[in-house]
């Protein structure tokens, strides 16, 4: 369950990216992208299992370890929370700002 100081650090993630700070890079798997913060990191993915629908939001210390992971399935109550910094992460990564400002850009006649 996600506490306070969880939301609060999702809400700070999430404008860090949208502000270009946080920079998200993909992980050695393909729906999960992480970010590094001083020497420690932050991950988050998404996946299905049978019908059922997860999002995660993992702390990395220096050393590789994981010392704090929350998880939501889709229609629990912090779904929405973790499904927020995930779709941000993921939005960063593929630059879709850029791109559609791209192709808005060559659709200007």
């Amino acid at each position: 369950m996600i506490n306070q100081t969880d939301k609060e650090l999702i809400e700070r993630l999430i404008k860090g990216t949208e502000m270009k700070k946080v920079v998200w890079e993909q992980s050695s798997r393909n729906s999960e992208y992480k970010t590094t913060l001083g020497d420690n990191s932050i991950t988050t993915d998404n996946w299905n299992e049978g019908i059922m629908t997860f999002v995660d939001f993992s702390i990395w210390n220096n050393k590789g370890e994981q010392v704090y992971s929350v998880a939501a399935r889709k229609g629990q109550d912090d779904y929405k929370e973790l499904y927020n910094l995930y779709s941000a992460a993921k939005s960063a990564y593929l630059k879709v700002d850029e791109v559609v400002d791209d192709i808005l850009k060559h659709l200007d006649f």
